[in-house]
């Protein structure tokens, strides 16, 4: 484990080809966080980003996606503890919506440029003014904020960004 190296995470998406194909969701139901999956395909490679901080996607006219849509439901009110925890997985929310929707826009979306800031957070723009964001919200100590696995043919490389003693740092394994 070491300090968090933004180079390191630019070297994941050097790629120009990189193409989104999903965006998904799993619900940790307390047995693990709940994270999104981001995944990314070129002709010889796969990148999988696993978010558990805030993230939302966006365009230049308004939010299309947010981590806290899994709390509201499809008419856009609040969800109650009891019909959250009634449901299987996330059918009840504005999230089941708002990911189905989206998974049709995405597919095979271009990434066209990649920001990382020193303190975590990750801006992907897309193609058709696309931008996922993923916000570093946290000062708990030993959370994980993302995960990014890259596959190819040689190898499996995994990235875990994690805040850990105040510093925000970087294993792989």
């Amino acid at each position: 484990m070491y300090n968090f190296n933004i180079n390191k995470l630019y070297d994941v998406f050097k790629k120009t080809n990189m193409r989104l194909q999903s965006i998904q969701f799993t619900r940790g139901l307390g047995l693990i966080e709940n994270y999104f999956s981001l995944v990314f395909k070129s002709e010889n490679e796969t990148i999988v980003i696993e978010v558990e901080t805030d993230f939302r996607i966006r365009n230049s006219e308004k939010i299309l996606l947010a981590f806290n849509d899994l709390y509201i439901d499809q008419k856009g009110r609040e969800l109650s503890v009891r019909r959250f925890r009634s449901q299987k997985d996330i059918e009840k929310t504005y999230l089941s919506v708002a990911l189905s929707e989206l998974n049709k826009y995405i597919l095979n979306l271009n990434i066209i440029n990649v920001e990382i800031k020193a303190y975590g957070d990750i801006y992907i723009f897309f193609e058709n003014n696309l931008v996922v964001e993923i916000f570093n919200d946290t000062h708990l100590d030993d959370v994980v904020l993302y995960r990014i696995t890259r596959e190819n043919v040689e190898e499996i490389i995994t990235y875990e960004v994690k805040y850990l003693n105040e510093e925000l740092v970087i294993s792989q394994n």
